[in-house]
């Protein structure tokens, strides 16, 4: 989720999509080309962040790692819960 779009701002829309039960089991990771932001990915919920400036080496890790963390978190555990009972 880039941190900075139109309309709405990345930080805003995660917000909404991990309020929303029907998305709040997404894997979130936030991408900016501001530095220092990963203290508000944190605050908002999104599994890891991303500086723009990246090339295509750190995305496997990031993404593992970010992937980890839901895995372990709350958000995942009700999904997994909720797809059983479904």
């Amino acid at each position: 989720m880039d941190v900075r779009m139109g309309n709405l701002e990345g930080g805003e829309a995660t917000l909404v999509i991990l309020s929303e039960a029907d998305t709040a089991d997404i894997c979130v990771v936030l991408v900016s080309s501001e530095p220092g932001l990963d203290g508000l990915a944190e605050e908002i919920g999104a599994m890891g962040y991303l500086d723009k400036a990246f090339g295509l080496e750190p995305l496997p890790e990031v993404i593992s790692r970010a992937w980890e963390r839901f895995s372990r978190s709350d958000r995942a555990s009700r999904a997994r819960a909720e797809a059983g009972a479904a």
